[in-house]
């Protein structure tokens, strides 16, 4: 005797329908983030995804990595919440910070 869920059923009848709608809300986030990133990029103007990092504004107030959300599912909402606790940096930018940080503190 088989006990299929109506949710279990509905998945053998629609095979895919979650994986395509998944991958519609990963590219979606990918593409907000390209966006954001160029108009939000490196205090010395960089803007590509692979060069940058984000810090926390407040320290202990992030949820998670924000590139974790950006290839998730992760709702707009989430991931706009979380990039508004951040700040971008390039890290030829953070390297100079913490020379100076150590400078100051020499």
């Amino acid at each position: 005797m088989e006990t299929n869920t109506p949710t279990q059923k509905y998945n053998q009848n629609h095979p895919g329908y979650y994986r395509e709608s998944n991958l519609v809300r990963i590219e979606r986030n990918r593409q907000f983030f390209r966006i954001y990133l160029q108009f939000h990029p490196c205090a010395c103007g960089e803007s590509d995804p692979k060069k940058v990092r984000f810090f926390s504004v407040l320290t202990g107030e992030k949820n998670s990595k924000v590139k974790s959300y950006v290839g998730s599912t992760a709702s707009m909402e989430a991931l706009q919440a979380e990039l508004g606790k951040c700040y971008v940096q390039c890290r030829t930018c953070r390297k100079q910070v913490i020379r100076e940080t150590y400078k100051k503190a020499a």
